[in-house]
């Protein structure tokens, strides 16, 4: 988990991400996601495996982190959302929590 969320960091701080609260935490949903699925599970490589968990946010009209402005509820995102990612199997990672999409809110 440190790891990715230092690269979650390291590659906001130089491509300037992270411009809302919802977009750095779709930043880090994404990372951690990606470690979990190429790293872990080997599921793909990390683009196959970005390009698919986008195709599912792109049902909930997100086409990039960028579009994300805010969090409905911060606090149980970090506390529910990316914990599940880390320590869910690799069976269940195929299914994310509706509960976690559902709190990236695109207010535009």
């Amino acid at each position: 988990m440190k790891r990715s969320i230092a690269a979650a960091v390291l590659l906001c701080a130089f491509t300037g991400c992270g411009d809302s609260p919802g977009e750095a935490a779709c930043d880090t949903f994404v990372a951690e996601f990606v470690d979990k699925a190429a790293d872990e599970c080997m599921l793909g490589t990390r683009r196959e495996i970005e390009d698919s968990l986008f195709l599912g946010f792109r049902m909930v009209g997100i086409d990039s982190c960028s579009d994300v402005d805010r969090v409905r509820d911060e606090r149980a995102f970090y506390d529910e959302c990316i914990p599940f990612i880390q320590t869910t199997t690799c069976a269940e990672l195929t299914t994310l929590p509706a509960a976690c999409m559902n709190q990236l809110i695109i207010e535009r």
